[in-house]
This record gives C-alpha cells, sequence and structure tokens, in this order.
C-alpha cells in the first residue's frame, strides 16, 4: 500500500509547462469569431460567458508576484445562431492607464508585488 500512495503522491496527472501558461501575460486585446470548434452548438445555445482574472503579470519586464496584484482583463464567451465570439478588454483602472503609460510598476500590489525601489 506504501508505495501504491508514493506512486500517486510523485505523478502528475497534468503537464506542468502547460499549467505554467496560465500565469503568462496576456498584453493584447481581442476580438474575433471563433470558428476551431470540435462537434456543433447547438443553435438554441445563447448568452455570454464573463471571465475575469488577470491579463498582466508583468509591467515593462517587471514581475508582478501574484496574480492578484495583475491587473484585471475580462473575457467573453457569446454564442447566437450556432455561432461563437471571444473579446477581451483590460479594465480601465487609473492604475493600469498610469502603470501602462509610464512603462513600469508604480504601486505597490495588495498581495506582495513590489514597486522597484523600495518603499521610497
Amino acid at each position: 500500500m506504501t508505495n501504491t500512495i508514493a506512486q500517486t503522491t510523485n505523478s502528475q496527472p497534468y503537464n506542468l509547462e502547460e499549467w505554467k501558461r496560465g500565469y503568462d501575460s496576456q498584453p493584447n486585446e481581442y476580438e474575433y469569431e471563433i470558428t476551431d470548434i470540435e462537434g456543433k452548438i447547438p443553435v438554441e445555445l445563447s448568452g455570454t460567458l464573463f471571465r475575469n482574472g488577470p491579463g498582466l503579470l508583468d509591467i515593462g519586464g517587471s514581475a508582478i508576484h501574484h496574480p492578484f496584484d495583475g491587473d484585471g482583463m475580462i473575457s467573453a464567451f457569446s454564442f447566437k445562431n450556432g455561432k461563437a465570439h471571444y473579446r477581451n478588454r483590460f479594465v480601465q483602472t487609473e492604475a493600469y492607464v498610469k502603470e501602462k503609460d509610464a512603462g513600469k510598476i508604480l504601486y505597490r500590489g495588495v498581495f506582495g508585488t513590489q514597486k522597484p525601489g523600495g518603499l521610497f
């Protein structure tokens, strides 16, 4: 029984490199029809699924140290008449706009990201 537990604990049921991609920045905004679909979208399916989360996990080459400190992005997956559409946009907070214009981190993150140069 010990061998079975050790084997289960040491094996990874996922690809680590693919998992890490969830922490890549997505610096671009997109809008397009989704055409690469396996199967068929039911014609009756109509509406929009919104997903929110961090979009930028680095600013000007400086890493954000926690995903919750990243700039917010809203993704929308819309369904109508058997078709799907994708669109994403950054949340235009005052801090996002100022850091984008400056090209660097200007504010300390709540979850551990420090602005370069320390407190002063």
